[in-house]
């Protein structure tokens, strides 16, 4: 019952690309963009919100779809890190063979709120996602992963 133009974008959204991204430039209001860290194919995609909370350098994951006649993101919610990936990093996302997962993403983050942190009081309380962000970003820190240049 749907109608050509919504069978269409349906059909559209079918066709995605899920990965690792990073933000190259961001139209605040209008749109960013990004470089597919393990394809190094560059989009532009259309978005507002996301505008708002993006800087270049920011590192997430997400899907991106070709939309009638421009590239948009799909899903909410992302997973992103505030860290800087050198060209070692780059490479070495490039060179996997495996491809990035919704279910990686959500295993990298869900390992780093399971592990317990003798310097994160948390009375025995279950990180949030902003805690696990925090988290995740000073463990790679720690491990100079955003070091790389």
């Amino acid at each position: 019952n749907f109608s050509p133009i919504d069978l269409q974008a349906y059909k559209d959204l079918m066709t995605n690309e899920y990965g690792v991204f990073e933000v190259l430039s961001v139209n605040q209001g209008y749109g960013m963009e990004l470089l597919n860290l393990q394809t190094a194919k560059k989009y532009y995609v259309h978005e507002f919100k996301a505008t708002f909370q993006s800087k270049p350098g920011l590192i997430f994951f997400n899907r991106v779809a070709k939309i009638g006649d421009h590239f948009e993101l799909v899903g909410a919610d992302s997973i992103s890190f505030n860290v800087r990936l050198g060209q070692e990093a780059k490479n070495y996302l490039l060179s996997s063979k495996g491809k990035i997962t919704p279910r990686d993403a959500f295993r990298l983050v869900a390992e780093l709120a399971q592990k317990p942190r003798p310097n994160l009081e948390t009375n025995n309380k279950k990180l949030n996602g902003k805690q696990i962000k925090q988290e995740l970003d000073l463990i790679l820190e720690k491990i100079n992963f955003n070091k790389y240049t």
